[in-house]
This record gives structure tokens, C-alpha cells and sequence, in this order.
């Protein structure tokens, strides 16, 4: 999954704050945070790891196009955003606006106990506001951009938002079905701890 369903899946506070860092943080450095943090960062890898296995979200990665394959799994994490996004009054009554608007003052809440590195991307992510943009296809487009700049040049943005395109419907009933299974993973997670 990718930024905004890390940070759906969470509690307000820090153990949200954890979840979503968990691509930023190196698991050795984990101890170095307070332990709320340190829970959000376990529970993302557990949600990646049930993710990446799961079966709905294998055939959602076999919809791209073979040239659009070798960088799937990210672009499923984004599209899977994108669906949360637009379907986002199905699982929560708080107004998407909403809840972005608290994301964002819970980062600039605990700037401090961030590198100054994550703090710079969380800047550009307020700036830009990147979790709002999920909404729009050209969010998603300036997402995979971004991702395309990083890859240097092996990332064909249009070839990939044809994709996005021609598959929607397939992959919005993709996300449909396996989003409710994973907020029971995460909510059995939970319970466990």
C-alpha cells in the first residue's frame, strides 16, 4: 500500500505516523523512536507483507502491460491510493479533506523527531498536498512521475497511466475486494498486540 492507506490504517498519533514512515525509516534504526512509533513501523511491514502475498493484489500487478511490469507493485500501491481516495466515504465518515488536514499538522507536530531528510519530502508532500491529490488522475500521474525520476528514464509515465486508463474498472474492483480484507488483517494485528 502506498502513503494515504499506511496512514488510514492507523490510530491518530504516533503509531500512525510510524506506519506511514516505514519506507523511511530502516527497521535497526526502529529503536531509536519512541515505542507508538516503533509499533507503526512494524505494522507497516506486516501490512506490505500481506499485501504484496495477497492474491487480489497479484492479479491487479498482472493487468499492467509486460513493459509496465518490473515496476507493478509500486504502481498498484499508487492506484490502490487513488481508489481509497474516491471511495473514501465507503470506509470512514470523517471527510477526506478532512483527515489530510490532520495528517499533515501530525507531521508538523513531530518534525522534531525526524531526520531532516524525511522532513524535506513531508514539506514537498504539505506543499504540493499529495495525499488530496490521490483524487485526481492527474495525482496519480504526477505520483508515478515522481517515481519516474528516481528510476531514471525506465518508467514510461504515459505507458503507465494507459494502463491505469484501460484498467480502471478492473482494478477499482480489485482494490474493492482486497482493502476491506486488509483493514480485518491490520484490525486482528491490533488485537494481538
Amino acid at each position: 500500500m502506498n502513503y494515504l492507506a499506511h496512514l488510514y490504517l492507523s490510530p491518530p498519533g504516533l503509531q500512525q505516523l510510524g506506519n506511514f514512515l516505514g519506507d523511511f525509516i530502516k527497521q535497526q534504526h526502529a529503536i531509536e523512536y519512541p515505542e507508538a512509533l516503533q509499533y507503526g513501523l512494524f505494522c507497516h511491514q506486516k501490512i506490505d507483507g500481506f499485501t504484496d502475498k495477497h492474491i487480489t493484489v497479484m492479479a491487479s500487478k498482472r493487468r499492467m502491460s509486460p513493459a509496465n511490469r518490473r515496476y507493478a507493485p509500486v504502481h498498484i500501491d499508487i492506484f490502490y491510493d487513488h481508489f481509497l481516495a474516491v471511495n473514501w466515504s465507503t470506509f470512514t465518515g470523517m471527510p477526506l479533506q478532512q483527515f489530510v488536514d490532520n495528517v499533515y499538522a501530525l507531521f508538523r507536530q513531530h518534525a522534531a523527531l525526524l531526520p531532516e531528510d524525511i522532513n524535506t519530502r513531508l514539506d514537498a508532500m504539505i506543499e504540493y498536498n499529495w495525499l488530496m491529490a490521490y483524487e485526481k488522475a492527474e495525482g496519480i500521474e504526477a505520483a508515478i512521475s515522481r517515481i519516474a525520476e528516481r528510476a531514471k528514464g525506465r518508467i514510461d509515465v504515459d505507458y503507465v497511466m494507459h494502463d491505469f486508463h484501460t484498467q480502471y474498472a478492473a482494478l477499482e474492483q480489485d482494490f474493492l475486494c482486497f482493502f476491506p480484507q486488509l483493514i480485518g488483517f491490520v484490525d486482528a494485528l491490533v488485537e494481538t498486540r
